[in-house]
């Protein structure tokens, strides 16, 4: 089953509430609650606009996991890629680490940003 995966992105863009971040992006109001809970429709306006903000791609936000009531897909599906498992052990490590040690992180990713827009 696909899902929209932002809670993730919204942790690490700052924001304690997924909905203020929804708004930020450009989402109605009327779509945010509907986006927030997790839809079975996405429109395809609402996803450029989330990928537009947070500056990645629909591959980035959707995720996949099997469903128990479908068939299996074999091993090799594409739709396999779309298990973000990157995206969870950056989340787990990212957990783990000291105040310290984030803003040591912060500090190189602050150069890195004005080295590629400068």
């Amino acid at each position: 089953m696909l899902s929209l995966n932002i809670a993730p992105f919204a942790r690490l863009k700052g924001y304690a509430s997924i909905s203020k971040m929804l708004s930020d992006a450009g989402i109605p109001y009327s779509s945010v609650r509907s986006l927030h809970r997790g839809p079975k429709v996405v429109q395809l306006a609402h996803l450029e606009a989330l990928c537009r903000f947070l500056r990645c791609t629909p591959n980035d936000l959707l995720t996949f996991s099997e469903n128990a009531t479908g068939p299996a897909l074999p091993a090799d599906h594409p739709l396999h890629g779309l298990k973000n498992e990157e995206l969870q052990t950056f989340q787990k490590n990212m957990s783990t680490l000291t105040l310290a040690q984030l803003k040591a992180i912060n500090e190189v990713f602050a150069k890195g940003s004005e080295a590629l827009n400068g």
